[in-house]
């Protein structure tokens, strides 16, 4: 606790000598070298003018020094990380750094194979869900560290910053850019001290993700793509600066003309999609079910599905999240959905998914 007073009080007379490490596409982070630490810097995603969270990361193979930048002290590697999404904790593995995840949140939508069986030998805790999590477990774990993704009303999680414990605001979400997202893994992998790794992977996810954007890029025609189902008396449509349109222009595909705006999606009513996407050339949905969607599930779900080219003509794509492990691979290797997108848009330019991230797939009849 005097560790955390020390570096959250911050120390204003201290001059940083910090060298910064230029990010080629996060707009949310900002890392740099010091003399012994790392300084890392979240900006507030709902107001860039401001920052959310400053960290110190400190190897606990050094002895503390008497001045750092401010932000929160954090000594690395985290060895017992309470981890409240899927997506951070299968990272935590491939780092190699499984034995750092102490507890987790949503059980039942982590699908990690080495997750899923040291929860069942009771060596990671299952602390409740990551909206109301177990309080009573959560400080009889006594985690050194809090890998939670932000909200913009701070209040879900109130509870949890009182805890006194260094939280690891996980930003990258927010992010656009399939790569800015991916280029987190910077950041993630400075806690494990696996940043030499780290580096490797982001490096081979641009590379492969740069590769593929540009093999699509010199299309002819670009499909026009239609997402989603309705929920009620809505249908989402991606805004055009989204992340789901972007993967999808890089994939060679376009959106319906409606469609237009920042942020991540745009309401609209059944009918007017009708209007403008009736037409369609493919259509993908994602979904979380115990059993997989057919076209007579699709067609009985809305009469008005039965109006739409890709319903007729089966150019439906669907992915299931609850067996497809696509929230815990994409964010951090957006390149198996690009090729993924691809090799349905355009089969014509022979590019293959990669083995086992196939994660769209055509519906059977019933």
């Amino acid at each position: 606790m005097c560790l955390l007073s020390f570096s959250c009080g911050g120390r204003h007379d201290c001059i940083a000598d910090d060298s910064e490490i230029q990010l080629k596409y996060a707009s949310l982070l900002k890392i740099s070298e010091g003399n012994g630490y790392t300084h890392v810097t979240v900006k507030n995603p709902w107001d860039t003018t401001k920052i959310l969270h400053s960290y110190v990361l400190v190897p606990d193979s050094l002895p503390l020094q008497e001045c750092y930048p401010e932000g929160t002290l954090i000594r690395t590697p985290v060895k017992r990380a309470l981890v409240f999404s899927s997506v951070h904790s299968s990272l935590l593995d491939e780092f190699g750094a499984i034995d750092a995840v102490a507890g987790v949140c949503d059980t039942k939508y982590m699908h990690n194979t080495e997750l899923s069986s040291k929860l069942k030998e009771g060596k990671i805790a299952d602390c409740g869900g990551s909206m109301s999590p177990d309080m009573e477990k959560i400080i009889a774990l006594s985690p050194d560290a809090l890998f939670l993704s932000p909200y913009q009303d701070p209040a879900p999680y109130a509870k949890l910053t009182e805890l006194g414990i260094p939280t690891v605001e996980c930003a990258d979400y927010m992010e656009t850019n399939p790569l800015g997202r991916a280029e987190w893994i910077l950041f993630y992998a400075a806690l494990v001290n696996k940043t030499d790794y780290g580096k490797e992977i982001f490096a081979k996810v641009e590379k492969e993700y740069t590769r593929l954007k540009k093999i699509a890029s010199n299309v002819k025609e670009r499909p026009l793509i239609l997402t989603e189902l309705k929920q009620g008396d809505t249908w989402f449509l991606p805004a055009q600066s989204s992340t789901t349109a972007i993967f999808i222009k890089d994939a060679g595909g376009k959106l319906p003309d409606i469609v237009d705006g920042e942020g991540g999606s745009i309401p609209f009513t059944p009918e007017k999609v009708l209007m403008s996407a009736s037409d369609a050339d493919f259509w993908i949905i994602k979904y979380y079910s115990d059993k997989d969607i057919t076209y007579k599930w699709i067609g009985d779900e809305s009469s008005l599905y039965r109006n739409f080219k890709p319903f007729n003509e089966r150019m439906i794509f669907a992915c299931n999240t609850s067996d497809k492990l696509f929230y815990e691979e994409v964010p951090f290797h957006p390149h198996w959905l690009l090729a993924d997108m691809i090799s349905v848009f355009h089969p014509e330019l022979g590019v293959k998914p990669y083995s086992g991230k196939d994660y769209f797939s055509n519906p059977s009849e019933q």
